[in-house]
């Protein structure tokens, strides 16, 4: 007779880190990679910001007639028409074309002075250079090279890491390209939210003619890749021409309505603007950041003439763009 043999019980297999994430509420509370890349940035724009912490964000004067030009919306309860400020130009037609951004840090300095409008531009900043590395890695790219490209697109744009109503644009046009960048991949209406975005972002900040831009070169250059028979097909490209024109219609939405569009034509082609203002002159590649600036640019145009090549003409264009 065979001797009586027992079975132990299996020992319960431990659970992979694959399956813990897979738990909504450890998605919520174990922080990602790009969690942490983005309190990397927080916490270096306020305990370093080119040396001079937190007030580094506040280096430009723009930010205090910003605020006053808020608290003129509050108080009155409508936008100005006429220049507030000029001594020499009292009561000449004026555009606070970024009145929004403007009530918000009126609102931001009511509640908790400078230092809530610093946070939020932080949170702004950080909010733009996460989006630079979550659309790298959605499309496959290895997180050391998207952070790599990440840190060099935010290295380059210090410039203008201030807390004014630009930095919404570097936040916004990030999510929209990306979205963008997924309609491509797969076609979804959430494309068309573009719509109501534009009409948000043009009270915030000049840069929706950006997006507008972007969208009529998407439309073009898919119309480009139906000829070249990159499997695109002409609904697609008459896809992102309406929405490029639904967009351009939803900018009208603001106080000055096209007479917006005509100021800020003219601004951009002012020469004393261009002479005088640094953000509109050609880059010096002497700083660090604009040596940044400058090997992203190249690596940009080589990548560029690798797209047109591969018939991926909507990025490549982008690029050159």
């Amino acid at each position: 007779m065979m001797p009586s043999q027992t079975m132990s019980a299996p020992r319960p297999a431990g659970r992979s880190i694959e399956s813990v994430l897979e738990n909504r509420w450890a998605r919520l509370l174990i922080p990602s990679l790009s969690d942490l890349f983005f309190l990397a940035i927080l916490v270096w724009l306020f305990v370093s910001g080119g040396g001079m912490g937190w007030s580094g964000l506040l280096a430009d004067a723009d930010a205090g007639w910003h605020i006053r030009t808020g608290e003129y919306i509050l108080d009155n309860h409508t936008v100005p028409y006429q220049d507030l400020y000029s001594f020499s130009k009292p009561g000449a037609p004026w555009y606070a074309w970024e009145w929004l951004s403007d009530v918000i840090y009126a609102g931001l300095h009511r509640a908790a002075g400078l230092k809530g409008v610093v946070l939020m531009a932080a949170l702004l900043l950080a909010g733009f250079s996460t989006t630079l590395v979550r659309r790298m890695t959605a499309r496959g790219t290895h997180l050391f090279i998207a952070m790599l490209v990440a840190l060099l697109g935010v290295g380059c744009s210090t410039i203008h890491f201030l807390a004014r109503p630009h930095i919404f644009t570097l936040l916004l046009m990030s999510i929209s390209v990306w979205m963008i960048e997924m309609d491509r991949q797969r076609p979804s209406r959430r494309i068309w939210l573009l719509v109501p975005l534009t009409a948000v972002w043009t009270n915030l900040h000049g840069g929706f003619l950006a997006l507008i831009a972007v969208l009529g070169l998407t439309a073009v250059g898919t119309a480009l890749e139906v000829h070249l028979g990159s499997g695109r097909t002409i609904r697609d490209a008459v896809r992102y021409a309406k929405l490029t024109v639904a967009c351009a219609l939803a900018s009208l939405v603001n106080p000055y309505g096209w007479n917006l569009h005509v100021h800020v034509g003219e601004y951009l082609q002012s020469t004393w603007i261009k002479n005088m203002v640094q953000e509109f002159q050609s880059p010096s590649f002497r700083s660090e950041s604009m040596m940044q600036f400058e090997a992203l640019m190249l690596v940009g145009l080589l990548v560029a003439a690798a797209l047109f090549r591969r018939k991926q003409i909507v990025e490549g264009l982008w690029i050159a763009f």
